[in-house]
């Protein structure tokens, strides 16, 4: 049950740690691009917010993958025996249930990381005035 359990679960922190580095890079907008790289008298505020989301989540996004990363190479290191090659369900089941959990807690941890850049970005952008 444990191998089936770090292999599944390894897995698992592996594709969620993907969607967030992909998801990352779907909120930086050319358009965004675009505002960054011209100089202005003021600063846009959806641009701030689309790059502080986009620092948060890939921040979560390389934590998972190291999470990840760390499971496999336990995984690698654990001596097999004759009996460690079929899956367990109980082991499946449980790298679901925790993936699901550490996804649903990172997806909040992404929010908080989020607001708080966003806080600051916004106090350093209006003391720039």
């Amino acid at each position: 049950m444990i191998r089936t359990f770090v292999q599944v679960f390894a897995l698992l922190m592996i594709v969620e740690s993907t969607i967030f580095l992909y998801k990352s890079t779907l909120l930086l907008k050319p358009s965004d691009i675009a505002n960054l790289s011209r100089t202005k008298w003021d600063y846009d505020t959806q641009s701030a917010k689309d790059l502080s989301a986009q620092q948060a989540d890939t921040k979560v996004g390389t934590v998972l993958l190291l999470l990840g990363l760390i499971f496999q190479f336990a995984h690698l290191l654990w001596p097999m025996s004759w009996n460690d090659f079929k899956v367990n369900p109980k082991g499946v089941a449980l790298a679901v249930l925790l993936s699901i959990l550490i996804g649903a807690g990172s997806w909040i941890w992404s929010g908080k990381l989020r607001g708080k850049t966003d806080t600051e970005v916004t106090r350093i952008l209006q003391n720039s005035k």
